[in-house]
């Protein structure tokens, strides 16, 4: 996992890898809908690359990006970071705004069967709640379970044809 397909590409196969794809990219945007813009312009210009290059690439989905909890809380491998310094980091996501996200990936790859040969797509983060992006399920005010982000994310699944 990588941000400059085509380089981390020729690195990898050497280790018997198929396919590079990026974990997560940090921004220094102020709402998600621009964190999903910028990843989608930035990463969709490498998968554009990659499609020239001939890559075989799986995209990336962002669930969000903020960093405060580890600010407050740093863990001892990332105590240098240059978000420590990020005065701000994109708005939460909206459910509704993950699943549009996730739509234009499952349509990239719909559209690149050559680069998205796997025909799959990497949701960053299942729980990683420090970080900024989470689908795993919260507690509501009122006790109640909060799984909207995975329902949005359903709904866009369960229109895919299998």
């Amino acid at each position: 996992m990588g941000w400059d397909p085509p380089k981390d590409y020729e690195t990898q196969k050497q280790n018997g890898f198929d396919a590079v794809s990026a974990y997560a990219i940090g921004t220094q945007v102020k709402t998600f809908a621009e964190l999903v813009q910028d990843i989608e312009q930035r990463s969709w210009q490498s998968w554009q690359r990659a499609t020239g290059a001939g890559i075989r690439y799986i995209p990336l989905v962002t669930t969000g990006w903020d960093k405060e909890p580890r600010k407050e809380n740093p863990v001892s491998w990332e105590l240098d970071h240059d978000y420590h310094k990020q005065p701000f980091f994109p708005s939460q996501a909206k459910p509704v705004e993950i699943a549009q996200h996730l739509q234009h990936a499952l349509e990239f790859v719909d559209a690149h069967p050559d680069v998205c040969e796997s025909q799959a797509i990497i949701i960053y983060a299942w729980n990683e709640h420090d970080e900024g992006g989470w689908l795993a399920p919260t507690w509501q005010k009122d006790g109640g379970v909060d799984n909207r982000r995975l329902e949005a994310i359903r709904s866009v699944l369960r229109q895919k044809p299998e």
